[in-house]
């Protein structure tokens, strides 16, 4: 998949936090994938972004996807 040889690209040139958000389609759960298949967990940082207008069950959704 593209966006996983970027990934191993930017970690392998010593790149070792990533940003994404829901927004970014599936780019959250393709980098946990990621992540979690090359066991690199406890290695990387990632920020995410949550939309401010959220409230309620849908910011309690938004923050549990994230983490």
């Amino acid at each position: 998949m593209y966006c996983l040889h970027l990934l191993d690209a930017a970690w392998e040139s010593g790149i070792r936090a990533f940003d994404t958000a829901m927004g970014y389609g599936d780019a959250p759960e393709r980098l946990r994938r990621w992540i979690s298949d090359r066991g690199v967990g406890r290695e990387v940082a990632v920020t995410t972004k949550v939309d401010p207008k959220l409230k309620g069950d849908a910011l309690a959704s938004a923050l549990t996807a994230a983490r």
